[in-house]
């Protein structure tokens, strides 16, 4: 936790976090306040599922020809639409369909983030690492993403909280701005 860069992904991982956490919790529900049939969240859920094992599968491509940096950049952009869409669609085809991008920004975050957080660790810390990184995403973030829920559900149900992880969202992928930059100057080895 000393080194700068690994204090960001702890903060990248808890905001992101927040955002699919946030989803796990409320997509249902939301799909229930837009009139629509349990059936069209469960759809949705399964094409995330579905769309999520196709790029874990696929982990090793994306990570050798984008690199750790771009590829958890990616996944958070691809958040954002999301995050929209689901804010604002009324249709069920869209809101069921859109689910298929969570193996975007969930896959793609998910490979990148276990790459740059072992790249950082001394052999004997890699399950350490790995915990911190889980341990952010899904325990930290997770408590984000409830806490913002309770605030935002009263006054503009589950649009505003969706409306919301688009701004989580924008916020993590500028912080995934550093990354980047010393990702185009070669400041990352090829492992990252």
């Amino acid at each position: 936790l000393r080194e700068p860069t690994t204090l960001l992904l702890v903060a990248i991982a808890v905001v992101h976090g927040a955002t699919f956490t946030t989803y796990d919790k409320l997509f249902t529900m939301h799909v229930d306040l837009r009139g629509h049939p349990g059936w069209v969240a469960g759809a949705g859920i399964a094409l995330g599922i579905a769309t999520e094992t196709i790029i874990l599968w696929r982990a090793r491509y994306f990570l050798e020809r984008w690199g750790a940096p771009y590829t958890l950049f990616a996944g958070i952009a691809i958040g954002t639409l999301r995050w929209w869409i689901t804010a604002h669609t009324t249709s069920a085809f869209w809101l069921a369909t859109v689910q298929c991008l969570h193996g975007g920004s969930f896959g793609l975050f998910w490979i990148a983030g276990i790459q740059l957080f072992n790249a950082r660790a001394p052999d004997e810390l890699k399950s350490t690492t790995q915990a911190l990184f889980q341990g952010a995403t899904l325990g930290a973030g997770q408590l984000t993403g409830m806490l913002l829920s309770a605030l935002l559900i009263p006054i503009g149900d589950t649009p505003l909280v969706f409306t919301a992880l688009v701004f989580a969202d924008v916020l993590a992928a500028l912080l995934c701005l550093p990354l980047i930059l010393r990702a185009r100057s070669g400041q990352f080895s090829a492992s990252e």
